[in-house]
């Protein structure tokens, strides 16, 4: 089972990373995944998921439901950005936009009620 939960680990990982750059492809759903997969497979990669100066902070703000202000801004230009490139490169089709934008939705009010770090 351990050489189970770690490919899932990796995969999701490697899906996390690439949905950094994609904005269709969730990041967040994958990352908690790799973290869930690798805690219960490695220590060291889930140490290393959490140290990781990339994903490390990323991960534990969103564990104390906390995003700042500034990523909260960056997130949702990139998103709603991605999300009109591939509206577009749909030529618009009505279920696909409708769809697409309801999803643009919910991650947008999912990501505005989670508070900013009191450190910040």
């Amino acid at each position: 089972m351990r050489i189970i939960y770690l490919g899932i680990g990796f995969l999701a990982l490697g899906l996390g990373c690439l949905g950094i750059a994609l904005p269709v492809l969730p990041t967040t759903p994958f990352l908690l995944l790799s973290a869930f997969c690798f805690a219960r497979s490695s220590q060291r990669w889930y140490n290393f998921l959490y140290e990781n100066r990339v994903f490390g902070k990323y991960l534990r703000d969103y564990e104390k439901h906390e995003m700042s202000t500034v990523n909260k801004i960056r997130t949702l230009l990139l998103m709603w950005a991605g999300m009109i490139f591939c509206m577009w490169l749909l030529d618009f089709h009505l279920h696909l936009t409708i769809f697409l934008t309801l999803v643009g939705c919910g991650v947008s009010i999912h990501l505005l009620r989670l508070r900013n770090p009191k450190n910040k």
